[in-house]
């Protein structure tokens, strides 16, 4: 996924230069693949009786695109990070009890759903951008002390909730070592590159189940969270068609994120009272 320059030990990220050739429609695009990838994987744990394996590897695709359109769209409008955050909370709220109804036989209700990573993230990048020149106790001193302690605790025990069911740590990490490829763009250092494919590989990782059944999570998890991404792009990045504009209306990500769980919770139900 990179092209490595030797001289300079610098890397291009090969999803930066994709994304930043991408016409409004390949965005668009983008969103509808990880919609329906993710859409099967919710699926695949919901409604069918027994979990296949080949649908699992699919939804992998979702997370990765997702980051991809997060950074690029964050990295073209740095003075609309605050407002990007604010709605992104917003809509993981609203999300959040279809999210647990849907869910609920798999997951405890305070798991939280994945627009609360992606909340947080933009959280953090906002008051980075906005405080790394001026320090951290400036802003205690524009928050006031209280409003800064609950803003502590409420991204401690977010990103605790994200972490059950919502790729949690890895998934932040992937995300702001994402927007970072994007922001320095042409130039990004191999360190922060092997901390990149960390984070992506971790997505799919846990203890338990590497330790349980590690030819699985590589050949199902693993495998399928490389390649997938990288053979979206590189359709994307071929395309030679002369498709420009964008086709999907404002915001309709958040409507189709909480409507399909909105809908799931519903199947959840039914197959929970009529079995």
């Amino acid at each position: 996924m990179d092209d490595i320059s030797i001289l300079k030990n610098k890397r291009t990220p090969y999803f930066v230069k994709a994304m930043n050739k991408a016409t409004p429609f390949h965005i668009d695009l983008l969103k509808c693949i990880a919609l329906v990838a993710m859409i099967t994987d919710h699926v695949n744990d919901i409604i069918l009786p027994k979990q296949e394996f080949i649908l699992y590897s699919f939804g992998r695709l979702a997370m990765p695109l997702f980051v991809f359109i997060w950074a690029w769209n964050m990295a073209k409008q740095p003075t609309r990070w605050a407002s990007m955050a604010r709605r992104q909370w917003v809509w993981a709220l609203v999300a959040q009890p279809f999210f647990s109804v849907a869910f609920y036989k798999d997951e405890p209700w305070y798991a939280a759903n994945i627009l609360f990573v992606f909340a947080v993230a933009s959280q953090f990048a906002t008051w980075v951008n906005d405080y790394a020149d001026k320090g951290f106790k400036r802003w205690i001193d524009d928050q006031g002390v209280i409003k800064s302690v609950a803003w502590i605790l409420t991204l401690l025990t977010v990103t605790w909730s994200v972490s059950i069911a919502s790729y949690g740590f890895p998934g932040l990490a992937l995300l702001g070592l994402t927007l970072i490829c994007f922001l320095r763009k042409s130039e990004t250092s191999s360190s922060i590159m092997s901390f990149w494919w960390a984070a992506l590989l971790m997505l799919n990782i846990s203890p338990s189940t590497i330790i349980a059944e590690p030819i699985a999570v590589i050949v199902y998890g693993i495998i399928p969270t490389i390649l997938l991404p990288w053979g979206t792009m590189q359709i994307i990045e071929k395309d030679q068609s002369n498709l420009i504009s964008r086709f999907m209306p404002k915001q309709a990500f958040y409507w189709l994120y909480a409507g399909h769980l909105g809908f799931l919770a519903f199947c959840a139900w039914v197959l929970t009272h009529f079995q």
